[in-house]
C-alpha cells in the first residue's frame, strides 16, 4: 500500500476558484476578458445582440428591458462599454449600490 499526505478531492467538487483558475489557463485569458465574456452571454443573451446598436433612447432602452426582462442598468453599463452610447448617457436608468463596511466583532 502506498502511503500519501495529499487528500483525493475528485475534478466534481474542485472549488469554484479552481474551476476559474483552470479555464483562465486553459482558454488563456484575462480575468477581465473572462468578465466581459460571461457577461457578454450570460447577462444580455446573444439573440438580442443586434438590437443594442438600436437603442439610441430611454425609452428603447425601458422597452427592450421590460421585454427580456433585465434591469435597464445593464443594457446601459454594455451600450456605454461597446461605445455605442456616451458614458455620461442614461445614468439614471443605473442603480448605485452603497456597501457600508461592517467592523469586526
Amino acid at each position: 500500500m502506498i502511503e500519501t499526505t495529499r487528500t483525493f478531492i475528485p475534478d466534481w467538487v474542485s472549488p469554484p476558484g479552481d474551476a476559474i483558475a483552470d479555464l483562465l489557463e486553459e482558454r488563456d485569458w484575462t480575468q477581465l476578458q473572462l468578465a466581459d465574456r460571461w457577461s457578454r452571454e450570460f447577462l444580455i443573451p446573444s439573440e438580442y445582440e443586434g438590437e443594442l446598436a438600436k437603442l439610441k433612447h430611454k425609452a428603447d432602452v425601458t422597452i427592450f428591458t421590460k421585454r427580456i426582462r433585465i434591469h435597464p442598468g445593464i443594457v446601459v453599463g454594455r451600450l456605454q462599454y461597446d461605445r455605442l452610447i456616451d458614458p455620461s448617457w442614461m445614468n439614471d436608468l443605473k442603480v448605485s449600490l452603497h456597501f457600508q463596511e461592517i467592523e469586526n466583532v
